[in-house]
């Protein structure tokens, strides 16, 4: 469930020009939920307190790197850190 919320929203939600747009989106996605998951989602829950996040981003050096569900949020900014880090430090490549 939270895989298909993840990526429905980078198909369709990231596209919305509109806030009007983006509240009807997130009705029908908690509508769908509960009428395909059969399960009643909370809109805070999903949307603000639990934000859904899946990428492959925890486990760079995995030769298989798998797309999961990114719980460990300081995990991840720990990541992302050290990732932009060893970018500043890289030599200037110029582009010809």
């Amino acid at each position: 469930m939270r895989l298909w919320v993840n990526e429905s929203f980078r198909v369709f939600y990231d596209r919305l020009i509109n806030d009007e747009d983006r509240k009807w989106y997130k009705e029908l996605v908690l509508e769908l939920l509960a009428k395909n998951f059969k399960m009643a989602a909370d809109a805070q829950d999903i949307f603000v307190d639990n934000k859904i996040m899946f990428g492959n981003l925890l486990k760079l050096d995995s030769p298989n790197p798998n797309y999961e569900n990114i719980t460990d949020k300081a995990k991840l900014l720990k990541v992302l850190h050290g990732c932009l880090d060893e970018y500043n430090m890289a030599p200037n490549i110029q582009v010809k």
